[in-house]
């Protein structure tokens, strides 16, 4: 069974997945897990985690860190 870390807390849903494709742009596979709810016939985030598995954490949390500051690390990035 793998475990799973959570690497960010997005302030939004769209930013968790923006986040979550950026890390797999990088080669770490990542989720968002319970990402919507039926709600009045329309999906509504729930959630705006971002994981991945346990031990690929620490080279997430540097690509995580790249991602907020794009200016300090020199890549391309978004905001949280």
């Amino acid at each position: 069974m793998l475990d799973f870390v959570t690497v960010h807390d997005a302030k939004s849903l769209s930013d968790a997945l923006l986040l979550k494709g950026f890390l797999e742009s990088s080669g770490i596979p990542a989720l968002v897990p319970g990402s919507f709810e039926m709600g009045y016939g329309l999906l509504v985030p729930v959630d705006a985690r971002v994981q991945v598995v346990a031990e690929n954490e620490a080279r997430a949390r540097d690509v995580v860190q790249a991602w907020l500051h794009p200016e300090s690390s020199g890549s391309a990035g978004g905001a949280a």
